[in-house]
């Protein structure tokens, strides 16, 4: 069984990428992950080279179930 990591930001873009790639691996036996990604506003503007400041933030399951609910409707 494979195993693939879904980032999401919950965007629209988001969202169509993610039905992207269960109908792309609809045949096969998958475990998707999704990972709820948000640019963090607090770090400096040149993150992406600082490497080192990125951090993660878990969110309130409840805040995250809400969100694939409202994702779910849009089906």
């Amino acid at each position: 069984m494979k195993k693939i990591l879904i980032p999401t930001d919950f965007s629209e873009n988001a969202w169509n990428a993610t039905q992207f790639a269960l109908a792309f691996f609809r045949n096969y036996d998958v475990n998707f992950v999704l990972a709820h990604i948000e640019h963090p506003d607090i770090l400096p503007s040149a993150f992406e080279t600082l490497s080192s400041y990125i951090t993660g933030e878990m969110l309130p399951t409840s805040q995250v179930y809400q969100a694939l609910e409202n994702n779910k409707k849009k089906c």
